[in-house]
């Protein structure tokens, strides 16, 4: 096309031909200038061929460069696919393996759980056994106690029961002195009685004839004691069978006689239980009365009789079958009170503690 534009007189684009200016350029050329038109023009085509030629053989050779490239791209990519593949089974298994242990682990926590309930179990029946342990060991100790306490007492009694064995003996001996006393004791008992008929029931000389019985009743027991202690030369504390109270003065005895020997019983029917009482303060003994039958009367009576305040401890004279007459301490506001000779015989001592 721009060959034949060259012929036809018009310039190309890339002509190189200069035109004088108010001339025309096909009009005044011979065809010696056409060909050395052709010539040039064929000379700059050839060159631009060349060039043509070696940015083709370039082209090709960056394309052989790129396929090479493309290639090892394309392996790579291959290799990396299959790596990435592996990496997905791996990654896969490492998900199962993850949940699998995830299940182990909820498993063992709960088998800790249990394993530390059991634990604290144990720990509280290890306790409970050392408490049962130690209650045992103290039950022991008791009982180690106790047996020593009863070896002792086996023995005291056995030394208790040889001195009974002993005493009666000696009392064998001495009953035939016994008699003349009881009889002296009879004389001295009637006298009284007849002294004491000749004022009225509730004259205060009463209680003076009351001190003398019971200073004769001791004076005879005093000897009588003294005639088994001089027999016997032993001078055991058992023998004293007076029932002092606390003071242990024998003026504040309880109106009483000796063993065999019984007071006359007055008539008290229509004004109740005659109740006769020492306290600590006074020698010569209280009386009252409560409105009940002898066996009727409980503590409350004779404490709502006795109606002092304070604290006190209640004794009451009483029969025992192995020592003979005591004095029973009565703790119970319900419990019956012994009785003496158809009265209540009673000591009244402050509690300090």
């Amino acid at each position: 096309m721009k060959f034949k534009k060259f012929l036809s007189g018009h310039p190309t684009d890339n002509s190189n031909v200069r035109q004088n200016p108010g001339t025309n350029t096909m009009s005044g050329t011979s065809a010696e200038g056409k060909l050395a038109a052709l010539q040039s023009y064929f000379q700059q085509t050839s060159e631009k061929c060349h060039d043509l030629h070696c940015n083709l053989q370039k082209a090709k050779r960056e394309c052989a460069n790129l396929e090479d490239i493309k290639s090892d791209l394309q392996t790579k990519v291959v290799d990396q696919d299959k790596c990435i593949l592996e990496l997905k089974h791996e990654l896969a298994k490492l998900q199962i393996a993850k949940q699998s242990l995830e299940i182990e682990k909820g498993e063992l926590i709960k088998s800790l759980h249990i394993k530390e309930e059991q634990f604290a179990e144990l720990r509280r029946q290890l306790g409970s056994k050392d408490k049962l342990i130690h209650q045992q060991k103290n039950q022991f100790d008791d009982a180690v106690k106790n047996l020593s306490l009863a070896n002792k007492a086996k023995a005291s009694l056995t030394t208790r029961l040889a001195d009974q064995d002993r005493k009666i003996a000696l009392l064998e001996q001495s009953r035939s002195q016994k008699i003349p006393m009881r009889e002296e004791l009879q004389v001295v008992h009637d006298a009284l009685h007849s002294l004491r008929s000749g004022f009225r029931r509730n004259d205060p000389q009463h209680h003076t004839i009351d001190t003398l019985e019971q200073s004769f009743s001791l004076l005879m027991d005093r000897l009588h004691m003294a005639d088994i202690q001089k027999i016997s030369n032993s001078h055991h504390q058992d023998t004293k069978r007076l029932n002092f109270d606390s003071t242990g003065d024998p003026r504040r005895l309880p109106l009483t006689s000796y063993h065999g020997y019984a007071l006359q019983k007055m008539d008290n029917t229509d004004i109740g239980t005659k109740v006769v009482y020492f306290t600590e303060k006074t020698v010569t003994p209280f009386m009252s009365s409560i409105p009940k039958r002898l066996g009727e009367i409980v503590l409350r009576d004779f404490k709502t009789m006795f109606d002092r305040p304070g604290n006190y401890r209640f004794h009451f004279k009483s029969v025992d079958p192995e020592y003979g007459m005591v004095k029973e301490e009565i703790m119970q506001d319900d419990d019956v009170l012994p009785g003496w000779d158809g009265k209540i015989i009673a000591w009244v001592e402050e509690d300090h503690g």
